[in-house]
């Protein structure tokens, strides 16, 4: 077996699920039929990945609004609601990374992607009724943040299917366009509450909602209704799409991972990027509103909060493709001169640091 070359399991049939065997590295198979599926795959997982970010940070473009329709809620008690999804996606991470070479790519995307219903219908229902109790809120908070866990499965099952020279462009695109998906859900929920969406009252009365002066009629449950159907649809092509490389690995089998220095270098990096992404992403139309909602002319927290996302998600469609070409060591930590250096994460997030000389590195 050549290396980049997967062949089936014993015990797992070839055929609907399961390839008989794959070999990225082989560049006539890569040339015939392994690079059409292998975009096909980056195109599916990225759709559902999108998606998965649009419900894990659904609850950041909720807990603004919850105050000004009746809920009864303490600062404290929404920076909880605010927060509980990154808590939940973080854990839910840990327990993803052993999923996809278990089950495989086809299984896991599809029915990871089928399990973001359970809190977009859950908020759909919730945010109707003011007396919803708050637990019940923590719960359904709590159960965005799967679409945080799925993040850990399909990213490295898109990479099973490139060739290296091209899985810092697939992740880049596929984690680049996924980011999106927070600042959809930033800047369409404003927009969407603010009608009907299906006939009148046929998906929920609308609600009062009040800021100082200005009382208006919303429909805040749209804010959760419109992706639904989405995730149907994302889910379906899912499994319509996919197929799963033939690797496999038990659970105690992974658990190499934690014995490697590499990965503690990496988490820790990834916590200063990627983390201070979400964490700042999910609190920050909530900070908005704490800091500045008392003040007169005070802005919508949600016509400003999705930039940031949306920046961070271009910088990560660019830095893969360049990772690719100049080398994943290189990118990560890169000078640029005496007094600074960059860093960017395999996820190509950027910070700059100053405290380093170059010519020290």
């Amino acid at each position: 077996m050549t290396a980049g070359t997967q062949t089936l399991t014993a015990g797992r049939p070839a055929g609907g699920t399961w390839l008989a065997y794959w070999e990225p590295e082989n560049a006539a198979f890569w040339a015939k039929q392994g690079s059409r599926l292998a975009w096909r795959t980056l195109a599916a997982t990225t759709l559902n990945l999108t998606m998965a970010f649009i419900v894990w940070f659904m609850v950041s473009a909720l807990v603004v609004a919850l105050p000004a329709v009746g809920f009864r809620l303490t600062t404290g008690q929404l920076f909880w609601l605010a927060a509980m999804p990154g808590l939940a996606g973080g854990t839910l991470r840990l327990a993803h990374m052993f999923l996809t070479p278990m089950f495989g790519t086809r299984h896991v995307v599809t029915f990871a992607s089928l399990s973001l219903l359970v809190p977009a219908i859950g908020w759909f229902y919730a945010v109707q009724d003011p007396a919803t109790p708050y637990w019940v809120l923590l719960v359904l908070a709590f159960l965005a943040g799967l679409g945080g866990g799925n993040f850990s499965s399909f990213m490295p099952s898109t990479s099973l299917f490139f060739p290296k020279r091209l899985q810092g462009t697939a992740l880049a695109i596929q984690a680049g366009i996924g980011n999106f998906g927070v600042s959809v859900v930033q800047f369409l929920t404003p927009w969407v509450i603010g009608f009907a969406l299906v006939g009148g009252t046929l998906m929920g009365e609308s609600q009062t909602m009040t800021k100082g002066a200005l009382v208006r009629q919303v429909w805040l449950h749209n804010a959760a209704a419109v992706y639904i159907p989405f995730i149907v649809l994302f889910s379906l092509a899912a499994w319509l799409a996919l197929r799963s490389v033939p690797v496999k690995a038990n659970v105690r089998e992974q658990m190499d991972i934690f014995g490697s220095r590499h990965t503690w270098a990496m988490t820790s990096l990834y916590i200063m990027t990627f983390g201070a992404f979400s964490g700042l992403a999910g609190t920050f139309p909530l900070l908005i509103k704490q800091c500045y909602g008392p003040l007169p002319g005070a802005p919508d927290p949600l016509a400003y909060a999705f930039l940031g996302p949306f920046i961070g998600s271009l910088l990560r469609v660019v830095a893969g493709p360049l990772s690719d070409k100049l080398g994943g060591a290189k990118v990560t930590q890169s000078p640029l001169g005496k007094g600074h250096f960059i860093v960017i994460d395999a996820r190509s997030r950027v910070i700059e640091a100053k405290s380093i000389a170059a010519a020290e590195m």
